[in-house]
């Protein structure tokens, strides 16, 4: 499920989700997960290191990130186990569900 910010269009802390669903975020997330490295890039240029819990493994691998150095300053890993990822108590979880062909 793809999430856009909304602040220009709803009020504060407003999302709607690709099926037009508006989710409402109580508080500004504290706890992030990202399961992704996209995510994983994104998140460490708009936040503070503190506020996220855990990223993908590929965050610190040299040859695919671009955010080794900051992606050191979070201890955790994120990787596809469901009970590992919730194990983080996360405000917010950035995941991407792949399809393959024909399955989607």
């Amino acid at each position: 499920m793809f999430v856009t910010l909304a602040r220009n269009f709803f009020k504060k802390n407003q999302l709607r989700d690709t099926y037009g669903q508006t989710l409402i975020i109580p508080s500004r997330p504290r706890r992030i997960v990202s399961q992704t490295l996209a995510t994983d890039e994104i998140l460490l240029a708009l936040c503070a290191p503190s506020r996220i819990v855990a990223l993908s493994a590929l965050a610190g691998d040299v040859k695919y990130s671009n955010v080794v150095e900051k992606a050191q300053q979070v201890a955790g890993q994120a990787g596809d186990n469901v009970e590992q990822i919730l194990s983080f108590q996360a405000d917010l979880i950035y995941y991407c569900k792949l399809y393959s062909a024909g399955n989607g």
